[in-house]
């Protein structure tokens, strides 16, 4: 580690008393890093460009000196570190999460989680126990563990549709408010992604952003609990029926399934019909217009992110509430 305001301060009070000191003071004992550290352990979060790890935590033989720790003592390979926080064995390390991560997976190749996976923690200085007796010395990488899908993602229970006109099938994931009671009716948010998760991947829907995830935080439930849905469109669906949405603006097979969907869903929630709402990316936005166009009492309100196609009705969306968001 190189030295430190307070290491250097530190070092020079340590040679003001080293000579009444000598003849008592223990050795510091030096101890390679990868013998200090006993254990890794990783947060993930979702953010608005997909999973990422949000802090990494190394737990220490003994408990750790704090201002002997510093964001230059540690190196995660594409992450940014932006604090460090000391809590007797535990040196956790919060990364900064504004940086845009690299190119978007493949998500058909994808067997559990897309995007970081796992991270290579490297200590590059030297960390002190509190008592000053050990010395945790770098260069040491370890491995976090991967990692694992975020809670609000648990939260969304698995479901597969079928559509018995047509046989087309499909994915959605729900989620219902905590509490959730017959004896009340429910505000319906549906979300529907961009083409890049039209995928087997389970939970892709969920673990690309935020655009379905976001309504059943505590923040917004506790402004209104509403159920949520977020739709799922196979690519091998699509191989067979065709894309989600076309170019004219026509009612697909795929999109004439999440109408049923929604009746279906209806049927079986309690689910207030009167305020319904759409929640659109790219794709999303484009069958989630069709739709409106189509039914335009369905939705109470729409907000739709970067529509690919222009409205073949823009008459029917006339009076209807749409938030759209173009770029």
């Amino acid at each position: 580690m190189g030295w430190s305001g307070k290491k250097a301060a530190a070092a020079g009070i340590a040679a003001l008393v080293l000579p009444c000191a000598m003849a008592t003071a223990a050795p510091v004992k030096v101890i390679p890093a990868n013998e200090g550290i006993e254990n890794v352990s990783v947060e993930s979060d979702l953010f608005v460009d997909g999973l990422k790890a949000a802090k990494v935590t190394l737990s220490y033989t003994k408990k750790i000196l704090a201002d002997s720790v510093s964001t230059d003592d540690y190196r995660i390979e594409d992450r940014v570190i932006t604090d460090v926080q000391v809590k007797g064995r535990d040196v956790t390390l919060i990364l900064d999460c504004s940086n845009k991560l690299k190119d978007e997976p493949d998500w058909n190749s994808m067997e559990d989680l897309p995007y970081e996976t796992q991270l290579l923690v490297t200590q590059t200085g030297d960390v002190s126990s509190a008592n000053s007796k050990i010395l945790y010395t770098g260069s040491y990488s370890v491995p976090t563990p991967r990692l694992s899908k975020p809670e609000i993602v648990e939260k969304f229970a698995e479901k597969s549709y079928v559509d018995n006109t047509t046989g087309l099938k499909f994915r959605y994931n729900i989620y219902q408010p905590e509490k959730y009671t017959s004896g009340w009716n429910y505000p319906l948010v549906i979300f529907i992604p961009d083409e890049h998760v039209n995928t087997d991947a389970a939970k892709a829907t969920l673990l690309q952003g935020q655009g379905a995830t976001v309504w059943a935080t505590g923040q917004e439930q506790s402004k209104h609990k509403c159920l949520v849905i977020a739709v799922q469109y196979p690519l091998s669906t699509e191989q067979e029926y065709g894309p989600l949405v076309s170019d004219d603006g026509s009612m697909t097979s795929g999109i004439k399934a999440i109408r049923t969907l929604i009746d279906d869903l209806c049927k079986n929630y309690r689910i207030d019909r009167s305020r319904i709402y759409g929640v659109g990316q790219a794709q999303g936005a484009d069958a989630l217009m069709t739709l409106a166009e189509h039914y335009p009492g369905l939705f109470a309100g729409m907000l739709l992110v970067a529509p690919q196609k222009q409205s073949a009705a823009p008459d029917k969306l006339a009076g209807q509430k749409i938030w759209l968001q173009v770029s």
